[in-house]
């Protein structure tokens, strides 16, 4: 409760936000996939279905976002969310491995899309699986951008202590992949929730970094209750971010005429 009252504010943006989604005219699976266009290509082909309808984000991005959303959530209840060390080698390099397997799989699965030779066959679980993993790395690599950003507030330690710090995050995987699996239509909308919530999360966290830097506030936080104000603008900015990337690429579409999956 104390927590709630401390940063009352950025659940009270969480919420509105949520609810403008689901109840918005249109319908909340157009609506999902029209606010989340502007990241992900959507292309059918490479998006699980729920009900048959088609998730927000394809496969990989599935992954991506799951990955970061689990991970930070992690870190949130460890008390790691602003820790400005970088983890020791054999976690630093984990992490590039599960980087640079979603750079391979992605340019597989590019080679296999225009019909060239290609070592492997590219599926939406290994979209998933490698995107998950990138997604673990995007999250530890947020949480030390903003730890080296409110610099005097941060902890002088690695998010990423322990073996178990990868294992437990990387654990939601296997239930993650039940759920696409077992795809029920009435999963669609908490599913599409939790990747809407994890997009938003990931562009907010970069955008706070902008917020603190240019306002000229990443040296005057000394306390957490000073990122109240800051977070929650950064999460309206986030918001507006989402939204302008995703009516800057329909209006590119519209007008040039491109197709909406690439």
């Amino acid at each position: 409760m104390s927590t709630f009252k401390r940063y009352w504010l950025w659940s009270v943006i969480v919420l509105v936000g949520m609810t403008a989604l689901l109840l918005a005219p249109g319908g909340f699976v157009t609506n999902s996939r029209l606010l989340l266009h502007g990241l992900c290509a959507q292309t059918p082909g490479h998006t699980f279905t729920f009900g048959g309808h088609l998730l927000p984000f394809d496969a990989r991005m599935t992954g991506i976002y799951s990955g970061a959303g689990v991970t930070l959530l992690y870190l949130a209840m460890r008390g790691r969310w602003l820790c400005e060390d970088k983890p020791a080698l054999p976690y630093l390099l984990a992490l590039l491995v599960l980087l640079a397997s979603m750079a391979l799989d992605g340019t597989n699965s590019f080679l296999t899309d225009i019909g060239a030779w290609h070592p492997w066959q590219t599926t939406n679980t290994s979209r998933l699986v490698t995107g998950y993993g990138a997604g673990m790395a995007i999250a530890v690599v947020l949480v030390w951008l903003v730890a080296g950003t409110v610099w005097q507030l941060a902890e002088p330690a690695p998010a990423i202590r322990s073996w178990g710090d990868l294992m437990v995050p990387l654990a939601g995987l296997p239930f993650i992949g039940l759920v696409l699996w077992w795809a029920p239509a009435w999963l669609y909308v908490p599913v599409a929730l939790f990747l809407a919530l994890s997009a938003w999360l990931v562009v907010s966290i970069i955008v706070l970094t902008a917020v603190l830097l240019v306002t000229r506030k990443d040296d005057a936080i000394v306390a957490r209750p000073q990122m109240h104000i800051p977070g929650a603008l950064a999460a309206l900015l986030g918001l507006m971010v989402i939204i302008l990337l995703a009516s800057g690429r329909r209006w590119l579409e519209t007008s040039l005429g491109i197709p909406s999956n690439l």
